[in-house]
């Protein structure tokens, strides 16, 4: 349980990190300084680092399926995707498709597609008891 603690707060973190890239990067944007370079590629880090903290929560996701139950990965995966209902009613209104805020789609839909594999692999395991692992 410690190791899925500690890879859900390094995937939280690297989130955050790249949230801030993007945001440095977006604010820079209607501005000029001859560090320009620096501001893309902290653009192009920030991209990266949302990637990896999407690539860490659901293999979170998919190791953490595999110690719960079949029941309890079906409705830790019903849980996950209220919560990733939950984050789009927050999310939704601050996004603008024209500024760093686009990027905050991330946490929605990483908490879906992690809840859905959690549900999928719960419900297949209760369909298919020999998908029990041991």
């Amino acid at each position: 349980m410690q190791k899925i603690l500690l890879a859900l707060l390094c995937g939280l973190a690297l989130m955050v990190l790249g949230f801030r890239a993007l945001e440095l990067e977006g604010n820079h944007t209607y501005g000029w300084s001859s560090y320009d370079y620096l501001f893309k590629f902290l653009a192009g880090l920030g991209l990266f680092l949302l990637f990896l903290a999407f690539v860490l929560f659901i293999g979170t996701a998919a190791f953490f399926s595999r110690k719960l139950s079949a029941i309890g990965a079906f409705l830790a995966g019903i849980a996950v995707i209220i919560a990733a209902f939950g984050s789009w009613r927050i999310v939704q209104p601050l996004v603008n498709v024209h500024y760093w805020t686009f990027s905050l789609l991330v946490v929605p839909l990483t908490c879906f597609l992690s809840g859905a594999w959690l549900s999928m692999v719960g419900a297949m395991r209760l369909i298919v008891p020999k998908l029990h692992c041991h």
